[in-house]
């Protein structure tokens, strides 16, 4: 079974919702001093991770401040924060990711002047950096989407989609003498860190860390291969310094982004915006080859043609209100769970190509009990923990009925109405990433620590996997070529294993060789990794 992160806001209750009992169950203590109005808008989704086996709340609390919580012996504590944010300022939480080894707070920060995004990231869940602000008129921009993609997070804004990069990628520099290399290694002189530089722009460098927390102020940066030499002036993560607005600039227009939603469908990133209103529904997709270089060229979201999305009215922006659900379904089909002020649908395509061509299966596959509400909001819930059985659940805000159901899918039969739960107050997830979104109570977990390179063909992945009670377990390392779909790693020689390996609630390290040349056949940019977890035997 799966139990899903929530917060019962009414309640200030962290809870899990169980999608085989259709239960809920109290999940540690009450998060202290949390607001427990719509202030703390339901529409606000991923504000729940696992960051190395332990889990985490990004939360408003009730005079303002934004807080990072983590669940230490049933107890939520404060390890991030308060964040206070400044007089007639008004901060809300826009999600909670785990981004590589660390784990990301991002929230957003609205004014009457002065708006903007506010993040901070911490290696170890309990020391935070130094707050990273871009500042640009958002507006009312509180609560919406996001989606762990390309090394970056992609957010939804009042005035356009903007993306956060939080491994510290591009520096500005002083006093360049020599001429840095594309590919070279960096050193930082007082920090430690060592970086690839990925572009050279002086006075900017965009760079990927390989060790270390990122550059500090008095750090001569050092080209290991040039001879190169600068002094660090300044770092951001925030690719672009306002959101984009899309090819046509519509998606800079209203505040219908904030119950949008993205999907990577074989690499390709896509996000629709509703209708409301005041605008129409639009697809996007972004530039495939975007990465996270700061600068890139505006727009690299384009719109996208589509047909055979059936109009279901207009949907409302409010602060409890949608939002829609993008997916990929097991089938490996573009999937669209909508609602609005007529009725809710349910639509899919397979065709990988533009325009999207949609067929509407509302009336084969959905249930007239949800099919004939309105205004619901849809979440989505994937537990791809299953691997190849992957099991894909919705949570679907009923505010006329005051429930929360929870359906099924299997990508092919009808949805299954599961069941319901009183309340329409849940702060849910709404990820492909399941390992997200899981409550298992280190029934065991794992996390990723480093990836070395001791020679060409070889990747080293050192992991600590945790377990309580103490028992044997065993691993899958993974990776993915599109972040979609996944595949079982080819084992290299000397390393822990893959099975019977010790787990205690502490935490036991270990690591596995990857034969990355008998898996991978070119060059890639970035590959998408992890490793799954099982009871010896299960």
């Amino acid at each position: 079974m799966a139990k899903v992160f929530a917060l019962q806001r009414s309640a200030g209750q962290t809870v899990t919702l169980d999608t085989v009992t259709i239960s809920s169950e109290n999940l540690g203590s009450t998060i202290p001093g949390v607001q427990t109005t719509s202030v703390f808008p339901a529409r606000c989704v991923n504000l729940y991770t696992v960051f190395q086996g332990n889990p985490y709340f990004l939360s408003l609390s009730a005079i303002g401040d934004i807080e990072v919580h983590r669940l230490i012996s049933g107890t939520w504590s404060l390890v991030g924060g308060p964040y206070t944010p400044a007089v007639g300022h008004v901060y809300t939480p826009q999600s909670l990711h785990v981004v590589n080894d660390q784990i990301v707070a991002i929230w957003s920060d609205e004014a009457g002047a002065g708006d903007g995004i506010v993040a901070t990231t911490s290696f170890d869940g309990t020391t935070w950096a130094a707050l990273d602000v871009a500042a640009a008129a958002i507006g009312a921009s509180s609560g919406g989407a996001s989606i762990v993609y390309r090394g970056a997070i992609w957010f939804t804004t009042a005035i356009g989609l903007w993306a956060y990069a939080p491994l510290a990628r591009f520096i500005t520099v002083g006093g360049i003498v020599g001429s840095y290399t594309v590919g070279e290694t960096v050193t930082g002189s007082g920090s430690g860190t060592t970086a690839v530089v990925r572009s050279v722009n002086p006075p900017l460098l965009r760079v990927d860390t390989v060790v270390g927390t990122g550059f500090t102020g008095g750090d001569t940066i050092t080209g290991l291969s040039s001879g190169a030499t600068s002094t660090f002036v300044s770092k951001t993560r925030f690719v672009n310094t306002a959101p984009d607005t899309g090819s046509d600039g519509d998606l800079g227009t209203g505040s219908a982004n904030l119950i949008g939603s993205f999907a990577s469908w074989d690499g390709t990133l896509h996000f629709v915006r509703p209708q409301t209103a005041f605008v129409s529904t639009k697809f996007y997709t972004l530039n495939n080859a975007w990465g996270a270089a700061l600068g890139a060229a505006a727009p690299q979201w384009t719109i996208e043609p589509f047909s055979g999305i059936v109009a279901v009215g207009t949907a409302t922006v409010a602060a409890d209100s949608g939002p829609w659900a993008l997916f990929v379904n097991r089938n490996d089909e573009l999937c669209l769970f909508y609602s609005a002020s007529g009725s809710t649908k349910l639509a899919k395509t397979a065709l990988k190509t533009t325009p999207l061509v949609f067929t509407d299966l509302s009336n084969t596959l959905l249930p007239t009990n949800i099919s004939t509400k309105t205004n619901l909001g849809i979440t989505l819930y994937t537990d791809d923990r299953r691997r190849d059985n992957l099991l894909q659940s919705f949570m679907i805000r009923d505010l006329s009925g005051g429930t929360t159901i929870i359906a099924g899918w299997d990508g092919t039969g009808s949805v299954v109405e599961k069941g319901s739960i009183p309340g329409v107050d849940y702060l849910l997830p709404s990820s492909r990433l399941g390992q997200e979104a899981t409550f298992t109570n280190l029934q065991p977990t794992i996390h990723i620590t480093s990836v070395s390179e001791p020679f060409p063909g070889r990747l080293r992945i050192d992991y600590v996997v945790k377990a309580d009670p103490s028992r044997t377990v065993g691993i899958i390392p993974e990776y993915s070529i599109d972040g979609d779909q996944y595949f079982p790693m080819t084992a290299g020689s000397d390393d822990s294993g893959t099975t019977d390996l010790p787990a205690s609630p502490g935490g036991d390290p270990y690591f596995f060789n990857w034969d990355t040349f008998a898996d991978l056949d070119g060059s890639y940019s970035d590959i998408p990794i992890r490793i799954v977890d099982r009871i010896s035997g299960v």
